[in-house]
């Protein structure tokens, strides 16, 4: 923790508009794995 605390502000520039990005290519992706899985035992 203390390595934490000593690097300070690490947030950058459009850092709201960046997790917002990786948030919804997350949820992205775990729809596409349920699908897949979806698909794959229909297919069984």
């Amino acid at each position: 923790m203390s390595l934490i605390k000593s690097d300070g502000d690490t947030t950058r520039d459009y850092q709201r508009f960046r997790d917002v990005l990786i948030q919804s290519m997350v949820d992205e992706i775990k729809f596409s794995k349920e699908e897949i899985k979806k698909m794959e035992r229909a297919n069984e």
